[in-house]
């Protein structure tokens, strides 16, 4: 967002300003041309965006959470295009036999779609915080991205990888909306990327030496990956716990 004092010469009401697309694009989306660039750097020049955030540069770059939050939206709105998380459900449960479907139906008392969508509806509200609280862990062990940053530092770096990663699993929702289990391709993509930022980042940071360099990314592309399908299995667990409460208060018909 922009941080320009209002020139005193203009009308306020009447004049146009071009920084008000800016602002309208960031309070929509979470995004702004400010946004765009600290994508842009974090893909092709990750060091000197993790030297910003390690300086506790708040201007050059977009603090990375917002960003990582607003790539998010973007990938939930988009989930839309292919039926959104119901229809994403449905698709995994494809290879379900009648024999399985009919032991959930009789189990709860509803129809399999009552339970999809139930538990589909949690999930797209769900998804970002645990997924944002298991995978913020990071930011809270020194080791995994330098040890003597602030652990606003290590945050900023931690969600500006994931960002990245985040960018390339919008690309790649086709094949986890359309192939059964597809989400799973997608794995060894976001585990040879959170690296590849990790270990072209690190200088930035004054991280040098090789072999630092490439146990400290293993370390924490792994890490990371498993965090985040924590935060999957979460956001799972607590979705069937929806249904089952929704199911218990006599929300849902059969």
């Amino acid at each position: 967002m922009s941080d320009r004092a209002p020139d005193p010469k203009k009308d306020p009401i009447r004049e146009n300003d071009p920084a008000d697309i800016q602002r309208a694009t960031e309070e929509v989306l979470g995004f702004n041309f400010r946004s765009l660039k600290t994508l842009r750097d974090l893909t092709i020049r990750p060091d000197v965006v993790f030297a910003a955030y390690a300086n506790r540069d708040t201007v050059t770059y977009t603090p990375a959470l917002r960003l990582w939050l607003g790539i998010l939206g973007i990938q939930i709105g988009l989930s839309f295009l292919w039926g959104g998380y119901a229809d994403i459900m449905r698709r995994q449960t494809s290879q379900m036999t009648p024999e399985q479907i009919a032991q959930i139906e009789s189990g709860f008392g509803v129809s399999f779609d009552t339970y999809i969508d139930t538990v589909a509806e949690a999930s797209a509200v769900l998804h970002a915080p645990l997924v944002g609280l298991a995978t913020a862990i990071i930011a809270l062990i020194p080791g995994l991205v330098g040890r003597n940053l602030s652990w606003p530092a290590r945050l900023n770096i931690t969600f500006g990888i994931l960002s990245v990663g985040s960018i390339v699993g919008v690309a790649m929702m086709p094949i986890a909306a359309n192939i059964v289990n597809g989400s799973y391709y997608t794995l060894p993509v976001l585990l040879a990327l959170y690296f590849v930022v990790h270990f072209r980042g690190t200088p930035g940071i004054g991280i040098t030496d090789l072999k630092t360099r490439i146990w400290r990314g293993a370390l924490f592309s792994v890490a990371t990956l498993f965090f985040v399908l924590v935060g999957g299995v979460l956001m799972s667990v607590a979705s069937i716990f929806w249904f089952i409460f929704q199911l218990q208060t006599g929300a849902l018909a059969s």
